[in-house]
């Protein structure tokens, strides 16, 4: 069974989830243990799969490109790995 574990926190700042670069070559170590976490920011490298719908329209355009890159460090340098979800949008800033 899979348990959730939820992690209060803003995640515009970066004691919560910093920029980190994109983790390329052999997968890293093994992954924090979830059930202690208090931030994202040990997660780097980490995941296969980050689901975010409806979650980029809540903020502004510079700091949609910041989620972007902060999302992007967390993904694991393995084949596959990907961002995914849906978002609303309007024609027009």
């Amino acid at each position: 069974m899979w348990t959730g574990h939820f992690i209060l926190g803003d995640v515009l700042d970066p004691e919560m989830l910093s920029v980190a670069p994109i983790t390329r070559g052999s997968k890293l170590g093994s992954p924090p243990d979830l059930s202690i976490l208090t931030s994202l920011n040990p997660l780097h490298g980490h995941c296969s799969v980050i689901h975010a719908s409806n979650f980029m329209p809540l903020f502004t355009e510079k700091q949609q490109v910041h989620l972007g890159r902060a999302l992007a460090g967390l993904l694991s340098p393995e084949p596959g790995s990907s961002i995914c979800g849906i978002q609303a949008s309007q024609k027009e800033k």
